[in-house]
């Protein structure tokens, strides 16, 4: 009899995060569903809301994140090799992409707060602030996570099968926010 070996192919990660990130995820679908909702019902308002943000800003933040994202994963394609320069450009491209993506947010809130824009407002501006502070914090933590993980690269003796799960986790988080960012883009700065 032939026996048939399969090979078991681990999901990156550990079973930890894959639940955190199932959780995060609800949690911000739900907020953007519930967005969607509004949308649809207070149509005339959120147009004329959405008027008042950039779409050129959107497009760069999402670059910023993307490009992040690129490049986290591009550490982990060549961090398998201990004191790899590739895995260490990579995740330095990764968190300088962060802190531009933190930058430029925050500078695009503080603008629409001294607009008067701000939470406070309307309905609108309440779901806008509530989601895009949310998703800010998810990537400043991101961005710990990953100088946690340039840190432990960097002084790691050899990369064992936990180091490699443990720094697939951290770039699994930062691609949570990205699909995060997909989602949230198209609501906010897509205009009918």
């Amino acid at each position: 009899m032939i026996e048939n070996k399969l090979s078991v192919h681990r999901l990156p990660g550990t079973f930890l995060m894959w639940l955190i990130l199932l959780n995060e995820f609800l949690v911000f679908a739900g907020l953007i569903v519930a967005c969607a909702l509004f949308r649809v019902r207070e149509k005339e308002l959120f147009i004329s809301s959405t008027g008042h943000l950039n779409l050129q800003s959107g497009i760069k933040a999402t670059l910023f994140l993307l490009v992040g994202g690129y490049f986290a994963a591009e550490f982990i394609k060549y961090s398998e090799k201990k004191g790899s320069k590739r895995a260490v450009a990579g995740l330095l491209a990764a968190i300088v992409a962060g802190f531009l993506f933190l930058h430029h947010k925050w500078q695009d809130l503080g603008a629409l707060s001294a607009q008067g824009f701000d939470f406070a407002r309307d309905d609108f501006w309440l779901f806008y602030w509530g989601i895009m502070t949310f998703h800010f914090a998810h990537v400043l933590v991101a961005v710990g996570i990953l100088l946690y993980i340039l840190f432990a690269y960097l002084k790691s003796e050899k990369i064992s099968e936990e180091n490699s799960r443990f720094f697939a986790s951290g770039v699994l988080f930062w691609h949570l926010c990205d699909v995060i960012w997909v989602m949230i883009f198209p609501l906010f700065f897509w205009r009918p």
